[in-house]
């Protein structure tokens, strides 16, 4: 009788343990949202950018991802990058201000506590004003650029989970636009915008 007790309680206590651990475990999946800023390169590219250089850019943007698989998210954004050009040899350069909206897919990779989540998609772009500055002068040069700007992103961002469900984020990224920036200039002669960013945040899992 004894051992019959002994083992009733063996068995109840697997079971409590493997109840609380099932409780404890968290579903990878969920929705996240975030907020990232920081600094960059941006330069310009083809034909119409011979004489430019990289210049000092920086992007912000707030976030929102839903990881629909245990491997997949799906990542939408709101935010501003700073893009242009320098002028080599030259104390001049370009200025272009965007509000974007990358539109991106990630792969996502638990390796507790970090999310590495590389990713690639659109940005889509919205030129809100832009300038020429040299030998102390600014010129406004809005008008002569494409408002809309589109291009592809990809990069990799890692999360790294401090607390429950809060995490501190590292996003390095690339992007390279498809569109001629200057208004009316047939695309052979024309540039695009390019950009690296290394944007820093944070993020919480609902």
């Amino acid at each position: 009788m004894r051992e019959f007790f002994v083992s009733a309680f063996v068995l109840c206590a697997l079971l409590c343990s493997n109840a609380l651990l099932a409780e404890e475990e968290k579903d990878p999946k969920g929705f996240f949202a975030g907020a990232k800023i920081g600094p960059g390169a941006a330069f310009v590219l083809g034909e119409g950018a011979r004489g430019t250089e990289a210049a000092v850019g920086m992007g912000l943007s707030l976030s929102a991802m839903y990881r629909f698989m245990d491997y997949l998210a799906f990542q939408a954004e709101l935010g501003y990058e700073m893009k242009g050009y320098g002028v080599k040899d030259m104390d001049a350069r370009g200025i272009l201000h965007y509000f974007s909206v990358p539109l991106l897919l990630k792969g996502v990779f638990d390796v507790s506590p970090i999310l590495i989540q590389p990713y690639g998609g659109l940005d889509l772009s919205i030129l809100m004003k832009a300038t020429a500055s040299g030998s102390g002068v600014e010129v406004d040069i809005t008008d002569s650029l494409d408002i809309f700007d589109l291009g592809i992103i990809f990069g990799a961002e890692v999360f790294y989970e401090v607390v429950d469900n809060l995490f501190v984020t590292g996003d390095l990224r690339f992007g390279f636009g498809f569109l001629g920036v200057a208004k009316d200039v047939p695309y052979a002669d024309n540039f695009t915008n390019g950009n690296f960013n290394a944007l820093f945040g944070i993020a919480y899992k609902f």
